[in-house]
């Protein structure tokens, strides 16, 4: 591809720019080099696998954990800690029951 060509194009693309026009079907203007997205999502299709399960065991040792880290912020005095601490232990217990209860 020659000056003129590499010249030419730049200035097609930056006409299509301001005119606000696509320079092919499907192409990219923002970023030229990716290209688009063209899987067809099935709505129906729920993958489970795709996020990973959590331990159930975990839930009650970080329950424990930011319970102790709540008791260690009261006893140095810093009661805004132990509610962030306290908030995030409720979570886990919260976890913890729905995770028992039958559905």
């Amino acid at each position: 591809m020659t000056n003129f060509d590499n010249q030419n194009q730049i200035g097609q693309i930056k006409t299509a720019k301001k005119h606000g026009t696509a320079r092919a079907q499907g192409s990219n203007t923002r970023y030229p080099n990716r290209r688009n997205n063209t899987q067809v999502r099935n709505p129906n299709n729920q993958n489970n696998n795709a996020r990973p399960q959590p331990r159930r065991n975990q839930t009650a040792e970080n329950y424990n954990k930011y319970m102790n880290m709540a008791k260690d912020a009261m006893a140095s005095s810093d009661s805004i800690a132990a509610e962030t601490w306290y908030q995030h232990a409720e979570h886990y217990y919260r976890t913890m029951n729905a995770s028992t209860e039958p559905k």
